[in-house]
């Protein structure tokens, strides 16, 4: 767990975290020399940030953070949870105010010139001189510009206009919007690359579909569909008819990263358990959640009558699986090899099993 001084510095650190190896864009209208301007850039202003919160927040607040990832109501800790929600909206306003002069500014030798109604709120324009940016005024115009970095303006300006590219591919320097910038990220993230890569690798080979920064944050899927039509791509924990792997970050939690396995047809899958390998039963029976009477199941029965729903599977003993919402069982905050060879077994048995899901 990382240890941090105040609440500011914890979420500026998720951008860090998500801020990807530079790996350039192959464009005409862009150099490379220029992309990696813009990237020294970025990468000085995060840590600009973390070093000295106070350059955007006018307060700093305790650390604190959650433990109970789908369920952190249950801490009591709704002054903290503001806190953070407050804080993660200081710094997408100030992303987003880089972003909008990027699109509005006129480019003019280095520079980003502006209307003078434009205004530059006085901490943006402090932390814009740190980074090395110099503003002036020049008529009726206000300009921008960066003796340290001469190309970043070129780089800015594509970013910010380029089709396809969004605020998440500009603060996190996405230049390439076919690069797997996320797999980069998760691996890292992951603490044991070699699990990460194997899995990785199963998921490529096998059919599932890569899907980068899903509702416009920096995640990662790879997805199968295994229903006759291609339904919406929900979150892991609701998931239905898709099979893969869904990595995400939640900056509140005290291990934000987290890697849910998106199992299709789980209730079918359950019934079909004696079809199973030891190793793979082990693994369901061990990690999948057992009926505990919490009355999700019943909860629209009047009468009181109406029978938990369960599956009962059989592995040395007897166990009540319950099949609602699996992936808050199927889920890690870091990856070991044995994890990845599961989740391979797994899956694979969901695609050997897929002439059960249309009988």
């Amino acid at each position: 767990m990382s240890q941090f001084d105040s609440m500011e510095q914890r979420i500026i650190n998720m951008y860090i975290d998500l801020f990807p190896p530079f790996k350039p864009g192959k464009n005409e209208s862009i150099s490379e020399s220029s992309q990696k301007q813009f990237y020294e850039f970025i990468n000085t202003l995060l840590h600009i940030l973390y070093n000295n919160p106070l350059l955007l927040f006018s307060k700093i607040n305790q650390d604190d953070y959650f433990i109970k990832r789908f369920n952190k109501h249950s801490e009591n800790k709704q002054l903290s949870y503001t806190r953070m929600k407050k804080c993660i909206k200081s710094l997408q306003d100030f992303f987003e105010f880089l972003y909008n002069i990027g699109k509005i500014g006129k480019q003019n030798n280095g520079a980003l010139v502006f209307d003078d109604k434009i205004k530059f709120p006085a901490r943006y324009l402090e932390i814009l001189e740190q980074c090395g940016m110099e503003y002036t005024k020049n008529d009726s115009h206000l300009i921008l510009l960066s003796k340290k970095y001469p190309e970043l303006v070129n780089c800015w300006k594509w970013l910010s206009t380029s089709p396809g590219h969004s605020l998440t591919h500009f603060i996190s320097c996405m230049f390439d919007l076919n690069y797997a910038y996320a797999s980069d990220i998760y691996s890292k993230l992951s603490g044991n690359q070699e699990a990460f890569n194997l899995l990785e690798s199963f998921l490529i080979n096998n059919g599932y579909t890569r899907i980068d920064n899903r509702d416009n944050k920096v995640n990662l899927d790879y997805v199968k569909e295994y229903d006759s039509k291609m339904n919406e791509i929900k979150e892991p924990f609701g998931e239905r008819t898709h099979g893969g792997i869904s990595a995400q970050y939640d900056s509140l939690m005290e291990n934000p990263a987290v890697y849910s396995l998106r199992i299709p047809y789980y209730k079918i899958l359950l019934e079909h358990f004696e079809m199973m390998s030891d190793e793979l039963k082990h693994f369901i029976v061990s990690t999948g959640k057992k009926c505990n009477g919490c009355r999700y199941c019943v909860q629209m029965d009047k009468t009181g009558e109406k029978q938990f729903t369960y599956i009962t599977v059989s592995h040395k003993k007897e166990y009540k699986m319950c099949f609602y919402f699996p992936a808050f069982q199927y889920c890690w905050e870091k990856l070991e090899l044995s994890a990845a060879e599961n989740i391979i077994r797994l899956l694979s048995f969901a695609e050997d099993a897929k002439v059960f899901y249309e009988k």
